[in-house]
């Protein structure tokens, strides 16, 4: 079972009756525990969530000095801001989420806040002590999440464990509790969210649920299963594919194409002498959600393409190019991978996101090949034909279709070489004339609301 699944099936058993900062608070744990500890995916069962019990937070308050005039810190002197926005990573795709928040500011006229992580989070250690905070916190998922572990102290790895999930809740708890504070210095109506089990955008969907706040989802890509909660007053879904947006059946949707079209000044495809495989890796993807299979299915992928390279007089001229969020994902795939020819191959060549723009990998490709989301939209941006691979577990978390059903591949068919290569043929006798299946040029003015939402 992948975190994604274990974790929706765990939140159901939290009781009812938990206030919006509880509730929210228990959710984070959870998240957090299941997602980035090595204790989570194993050591917890409805039986153990049930009963929670709920955190002292009169005793956490007490850790936690702020003075009548510390919004000013952060705030400035403006109380007129409308809307806030939690910055809370510095990378591409989150700036383009910022890009958007600022063309509603500058539609509506509304001032919105922008929260620097950074900046809250040296606040923030000013006004707390953090380790004491901290040791309340382990206690408490001690003797809540780990109490039927049996001797505690032969666990593995319990205490970097524990370490992670506090420091998260630290941040929700503090983030709470100063927003809380000051909220009433500012005419705030709205929370617009990117992520929500960030914890301190998950202290603002609890502030927002108590106090009658909009909450307003922009993702940066379509969001896995466990992020489409029935919670928001407004989303912007990027594509136009309505079917993917029923989850968020009680939300106003106001559709706007996916907004990296307007950070980026994405390619459009050219003839070339080769033809250019780009693969997008999902190796981090396969620890975060405990999908092997996204590990497995990239070996297994190249080893395929490579075949069909050495053996089909139609492809001598492949090449293959995999694209890796980081270094790691790199050395971690040059480690693990049976790759047939893997450091000889002279057709196979490894990218990273942080030493090369996207742009420049796109502008190579006649193909693009990937897993979930982000791959097979910047492939729809960029008008490359994509192939996209999936199973039940895959499908799952990310469930969406994301190209022509001739080029949607499902990892455990019995023709799945056979697949790969008539998808591959088919991309290789495309005329790259055809025009993107979910997406629209960017234009303000057409931006289009759903009933009620231009009034509000």
């Amino acid at each position: 079972m992948s975190s994604c699944s274990h974790f929706l099936s765990i939140k159901e058993a939290l009781p009812n009756t938990l206030s919006p900062f509880e509730k929210n608070l228990a959710e984070l744990c959870l998240f957090s525990y299941i997602h980035y500890t090595p204790l989570g995916h194993n050591n917890l069962n409805k039986d153990k969530i049930s009963n929670i019990n709920t955190i002292n937070i009169h005793a956490i308050k007490k850790t936690i000095t702020t003075k009548s005039n510390d919004q000013k810190i952060l705030f400035g002197e403006n109380t007129h801001y409308h809307g806030l926005f939690y910055k809370s990573s510095p990378a591409k795709n989150y700036n383009s989420v910022e890009n958007i928040v600022r063309k509603i500011s500058t539609l509506t006229g509304k001032n919105i806040f922008f929260l620097e992580r950074k900046d809250f989070f040296l606040f923030l250690s000013s006004i707390s002590d953090s380790k004491e905070i901290k040791s309340i916190l382990t206690q408490w998922i001690k003797n809540n999440l780990l109490v039927n572990i049996k001797p505690y102290d032969k666990v593995k790895d319990p205490d970097n464990s524990l370490s992670i999930v506090s420091e998260i809740l630290w941040q929700y708890i503090c983030s709470y509790v100063f927003l809380k504070k000051h909220l009433n210095h500012y005419s705030l109506n709205s929370f617009i969210i990117t992520n929500p089990y960030n914890p301190v955008e998950k202290s603002l969907i609890a502030l927002a649920q108590s106090n009658g706040i909009k909450l307003l989802f922009i993702p940066h890509g379509l969001p896995q299963a466990s992020f489409r909660e029935n919670i928001y007053d407004y989303i912007f879904p990027l594509t136009i594919m309505d079917n993917a947006w029923r989850k968020f059946s009680n939300a106003k949707k106001i559709y706007i194409p996916w907004h990296e079209s307007i950070y980026y000044d994405l390619p459009f495809p050219s003839p070339k002498k080769h033809f250019n495989i780009l693969i997008f890796s999902q190796l981090e993807g396969a620890e975060l959600h405990l999908m092997p299979e996204l590990e497995n299915e990239l070996i297994r992928l190249v080893n395929t393409l490579l075949l069909i390279k050495k053996y089909k007089n139609h492809s001598p001229n492949l090449n293959i190019n995999i694209r890796f969020r980081n270094a790691r994902e790199r050395e971690l795939f040059k480690k693990k991978c049976h790759v047939m020819s893997c450091d000889h191959d002279e057709s196979l060549f490894f990218s990273c996101a942080d030493e090369q723009s996207v742009i420049n990998d796109l502008s190579d490709a006649n193909c693009v090949i990937g897993f979930s989301s982000t791959a097979l939209l910047y492939s729809q941006l960029a008008n490359i034909p994509a192939i996209q691979l999936t199973n039940k577990n895959i499908y799952n978390v990310w469930p969406y279709q994301l190209t022509s059903k001739d080029l949607i591949i499902f990892t455990d068919s019995e023709t799945y070489t056979q697949n790969i290569e008539e998808s591959l043929l088919n991309c290789i006798s495309s005329n790259y004339s055809r025009k993107p299946l979910f997406f629209r040029e960017f234009n303000p003015s057409n931006i289009e609301l759903s009933k009620g939402a231009l009034s509000d």
